[in-house]
């Protein structure tokens, strides 16, 4: 058991190796005493923070996609970040390598730079608790408060794919035990793959875009609320017309718990007048996209299906309620 910071040995051979910027942007990057990274940008620069605590697993590659997701859904291209980590006491500095080894192969492929971040050993935690700070730059901000009445509501991929992986590897004995066969609980734990969606933003980027929010905790409908909520309009939803995978709706009944509840990093709502090029872009490009709603002047969000209309507000992700 140890508490405190890492030594300098174990941060030169776990940590610093991970951290060596690429980008020109970035004039000094994470070092041994250094407190600042710097950088130099003429671009309008975008921050977002992000912790990771819904689960262990994944929890390096998580970590970076879903701060660079924040950026990308922003109109801006992910630069560098620092990163956070506060291990339990039990933990050791090879399971901070490990952490740094997937997070660092994660920005790798992204483009992003790791250049600062703080680590330590707490009795704070009973397991790793990591925030990420994404810096990212754009020549113009797609805020989450620009919709407009009557702009139809587009939503990529599907419902609850970050979720789907998370409880995949969280809840895999309850999951087989009641009917999940271990070829697709291998599958749903390569949604992870799906999780990113800097490259699908991009592909958004060049069409008349209101606003774009990605889906995190509380799920498409706590997504769609937040958009109402920033600005200051109400929803139709289609709830019929979300898609949800065969194996995402088989894992969420076995677990009893709603997938459009559940935390969907790896799909963005995408706000337009115009829905139809918005759509074909995207399936042009290999991703999947479908209108499921629209924006209203009337303060409410109501989700309509079949014989039946729900009113909704904001509620905690029912990933938290599994037991």
């Amino acid at each position: 058991m140890r508490i405190g910071k890492l030594t300098s040995q174990e941060l030169q051979k776990y940590v610093f190796d991970k951290t060596v910027a690429k980008n020109p942007e970035i004039l000094q990057s994470a070092g041994l005493a250094e407190d600042c990274a710097a950088l130099r940008t003429p671009k309008i620069l975008l921050l977002t923070t992000d912790p990771i605590t819904a689960t262990g697993n994944n929890a390096g590659r998580l970590s970076i996609t879903v701060s660079a997701n924040d950026v990308a859904v922003s109109g801006g291209t992910p630069l560098c970040c620092l990163l956070t980590i506060i291990a339990p006491t039990t933990a050791s500095a090879e399971d901070v390598g490990k952490f740094m080894k997937e997070a660092h192969e994660t920005a790798e492929a992204l483009g992003v730079d790791i250049v600062g971040g703080h680590t330590e050993f707490s009795e704070a935690v009973n397991r790793m608790v990591v925030s990420c700070t994404m810096l990212g730059t754009t020549r113009r901000i797609v805020k989450s408060s620009g919709a407009k009445a009557g702009d139809s509501i587009v939503m990529t991929k599907s419902a609850a794919i970050e979720a789907t992986a998370i409880m995949a590897n969280d809840h895999a004995d309850k999951l087989l035990k009641n009917g999940l066969t271990t070829e697709e609980l291998v599958e749903a734990r390569e949604y992870i793959a799906k999780v990113s969606v800097v490259e699908d933003a991009k592909i958004v980027w060049k069409h008349n875009v209101s606003c774009m929010h990605d889906v995190t905790e509380g799920g498409v409908f706590g997504a769609v609320t937040e958009l109402a909520e920033a600005s200051g309009l109400g929803a139709m939803i289609y709830a019929d017309q979300i898609p949800v995978t065969h194996l995402t709706a088989k894992i969420c009944k076995i677990l009893d718990v709603s997938p459009m509840r559940l935390i969907g990093s790896g799909s963005i709502l995408i706000v337009t007048p115009d829905p139809e090029k918005v759509v074909k872009s995207l399936r042009n490009n290999g991703v999947d996209a479908t209108v499921i709603g629209t924006m209203r002047s009337k303060k409410e969000v109501t989700a309509i299906g079949v014989g039946k209309s729900e009113r909704l507000k904001s509620a905690p992700d029912e990933l938290l309620l599994i037991k």
